[in-house]
């Protein structure tokens, strides 16, 4: 029997479909009134008989008929999921169009360029840098007295020079 047995999940005993026939056989024989050891010789023994034999186990009708049932069920599934494979690939392949669709537009909206991430980051620090200065320039205003007049036309034009984009002259 060792041949015809495999564990499955969790250690389960799994029987492959000869081993049905043998069990099958033992079951004829034992309602026959042959004892367990008795069964087990005749079975070892019609098992080393060439298996053309029309009483051996593993050739009963039953067991070709279940055989057969198997194999249509089997190609049932194969054709069940060799239908599904091919939905599958038919859907894959729109998604890939459609996806490269998608790419082209996005490219004519953008004239070709993509988003320059680097640019843009660049800005933001600028931005921030400037924002920097400005509270910096704000904070000397108020810090001076009224007498102080030229430093404070100083600070307001550099304030100015910032606000429309022009480099900072510090001599100036």
């Amino acid at each position: 029997m060792a041949p015809f047995i495999e564990r499955g999940e969790k250690n389960a005993i799994l029987l492959n479909t000869a081993a049905i026939g043998i069990i099958e056989r033992a079951k004829e024989l034992r309602q026959q009134g042959k004892t367990l050891s008795s069964i087990c010789k005749t079975i070892e023994n019609e098992s080393k008989q060439p298996k053309t034999d029309s009483n051996s186990f593993i050739q009963t009708p039953s067991n070709t008929n279940k055989l057969d049932q198997t194999q249509e069920l089997i190609e049932a599934i194969k054709a069940k999921y060799k239908a599904e494979l091919e939905t599958k690939e038919t859907r894959f392949e729109s998604l890939q169009n459609e996806f490269k669709q998608f790419k082209t537009t996005i490219l004519l909206l953008t004239d070709g360029r993509g988003t320059d991430l680097q640019s843009i980051a660049a800005n933001k620090e600028r931005e921030a840098m400037i924002k920097g200065k400005r509270l910096a320039l704000y904070e000397d205003l108020q810090g001076l007295r009224f007498w102080q007049s030229g430093r404070k036309k100083n600070i307001l034009s550099r304030l100015e020079r910032l606000e429309n984009g022009e480099p900072e002259n510090k001599a100036a």
